[in-house]
């Protein structure tokens, strides 16, 4: 089922995109129209793709065909349409969203963690919207062969795997998504302004899954096994909360020790007390 409505899905856009061109309809004019109808503010546009990404989540389980995977497929066409009017507010979200990876939508078609969901769309309208401008490549530096070295590896040793379904299913989670989305990342970021907020909404993203880890406590989310009693929080194991939590940490005690600003400081070491 979830090949099928990839194939639906794909062939709808190929089939709106070439009556586009066969209209002479430039992909310029379709951005602008998005420019004029999608906010430009910045804390803004965050907060339109954040509402719609926690909708996405907090909607109940569906079926394929179900109402709430019908809603699902709304919110993700809007924040695709969204990511390519404003492709950095969206991946904003995305980044924030990444300790997030134990939270699944799920709609028996698509069963997806919210994170790796945001990145197939900001990666897909990077994508887009290069083809589109023919923008090619959208990184020209060393970083982009660093990366297409890094995902030719990664195929190769796959192929050669004991375990052939996890082993293809980790390239993709652990490699080529991460790839895509740093590459995205690169070329969206324009300034460093730009990519203190990349690094302040991943901080803000550990931040809430630790309360939310915290808050579950009563829900019986306390491993209490070998060892000090930890939490798992929305993970199934307290290894994946901690594994997230101690690679986001370094960054948090860099905001909290060279930070720009105050705020940023003070962010840093909220963070660093409270993992």
């Amino acid at each position: 089922l979830g090949s099928v409505w990839i194939i639906v899905i794909g062939t709808a856009t190929f089939v709106l995109g070439r009556r586009y061109k066969c209209r002479g309809v430039r992909w310029g004019s379709i951005t602008a129209m998005l420019d004029k109808r999608v906010p430009s503010g910045t804390l803004v546009g965050e907060v339109i793709a954040g509402s719609l990404a926690a909708t996405f989540v907090l909607l109940p389980d569906g079926t394929p065909n179900s109402v709430w995977t019908l809603m699902r497929l709304g919110i993700a066409v809007a924040l695709g349409a969204l990511a390519l009017a404003r492709p950095l507010h969206v991946a904003v979200i995305t980044v924030a969203a990444i300790p997030f990876v134990g939270v699944i939508a799920r709609t028996g078609v698509f069963d997806r963690p919210v994170g790796e969901t945001l990145i197939i769309v900001v990666v897909l309208a990077w994508i887009l919207r290069m083809l589109w401008r023919r923008d090619l490549p959208p990184v020209r530096s060393v970083w982009l062969w660093l990366a297409i070295s890094i995902i030719g590896v990664g195929i190769a040793t796959t192929s050669f795997a004991d375990y052939p379904k996890v082993a293809w299913r980790d390239l993709r989670t652990v490699i080529v998504e991460p790839a895509l989305l740093f590459l995205a990342l690169f070329s969206l970021v324009r300034n460093r302004s730009d990519a203190h907020r990349i690094g302040v909404a991943l901080v803000i993203g550990a931040i809430i899954s630790a309360v939310v880890a915290l808050a579950l406590v009563p829900a019986g989310t306390v491993v209490t096994g070998v060892g000090p009693p930890r939490l798992r929080g929305l993970f199934g194991s307290p290894n994946n909360l901690a594994m997230i939590l101690e690679r986001i940490l370094p960054i948090a005690v860099g905001f909290a020790l060279i930070g720009l600003t105050k705020p940023r400081r003070l962010l840093g070491w909220l963070t660093v007390m409270l993992l």
